[in-house]
């Protein structure tokens, strides 16, 4: 089922904008209409927010954004993370103890404030929103990296590697990060989810997305001031937003919850 959600929510994101144009088009004309069972009609069948604009190409066209910015700002954090934890789980010594300087520098100042600190300095729009979770965010797979290095480095295919003269980066490439890509793929759902969350959470307060690109948490802040008088404005998108974060998290948990690696970190 969670499978199903999460491929509903791709091909949303990929073909939607496609199939449900106009996201953005304002019609004060058709302002507050209800969803359809609600007293609406099939023309708007989530129904319209206070500036007419369609709440179910809304939520479609932010399937794109969320999605992007989710899987964007976790393969950026990988590609930081990664490489810097095999390196010092593999190497160890002062390598090790300078990366881990730098792991406990960036966990002395709280994530969502460093993320607003950053996010009210840069120009808003999706890459650099990627660019701000992704750096943030780097820290838990260089801590899963590491662990997975210091238990590798020991192992009979490494010293085999070793004897036969390859290099650090042939043994990293060839040996450790081939063995480590079915939990770090568990990991890689679990980062998406937070930045989704995080890029909601930081376009509703206006740090994010902004118009005229759509997003779920963008549609948030919109329909606040008509959450007593039209539900739908809010409830819809959040809804969307909920079950995209619950199927990545269900995804994760039904595949193994492989990320228990971090429990036996040295």
């Amino acid at each position: 089922m969670a499978s199903a959600i999460l491929g509903l929510m791709i091909f949303a994101a990929v073909f939607g904008p496609t199939l449900v144009p106009d996201a953005g088009r304002i019609t004060l004309r058709d302002r507050l209409i209800e969803p359809v069972g609600f007293g609406g009609t099939w023309k708007h069948p989530l129904g319209t927010d206070g500036l007419g604009r369609d709440i179910l190409a809304g939520i479609v066209a932010g399937a794109r954004v969320s999605l992007a910015v989710g899987f964007g700002a976790a393969i950026v954090a990988a590609l930081i993370g990664v490489p810097l934890g095999l390196i010092a789980g593999y190497r160890g010594g002062r390598i090790d103890r300078a990366i881990g300087w730098l792991v406990d520098f960036q966990l002395a100042f709280p994530a969502l404030l460093t993320v607003l600190m950053i996010a009210a300095y840069v120009q808003a729009g999706i890459v650099p929103l990627i660019l701000t979770i992704g750096v943030v965010s780097w820290i838990l797979f260089a801590r899963f990296a590491r662990a997975f290095a210091l238990s590798a480095r020991e192992s009979d295919y490494v010293a085999a590697a070793q004897l036969a003269g390859s290099s650090t980066f042939k043994i990293l490439r060839r040996h450790l990060l081939p063995n480590m890509l079915s939990p770090f793929l568990l990991l890689m759902l679990l980062q998406v989810s937070g930045a989704v969350l995080g890029e909601a959470g930081l376009s509703f307060l206006g740090l994010g997305i902004t118009r005229p690109e759509t997003s779920w948490g963008l549609m948030i802040a919109d329909g606040r001031e008509f959450l007593r008088t039209a539900w739908w404005v809010v409830v819809l998108p959040g809804a969307a937003l909920s079950i995209t974060i619950l199927a990545l998290h269900e995804i994760s948990r039904t595949s193994g919850g492989a990320i228990g690696i971090l429990e036996s970190e040295a």
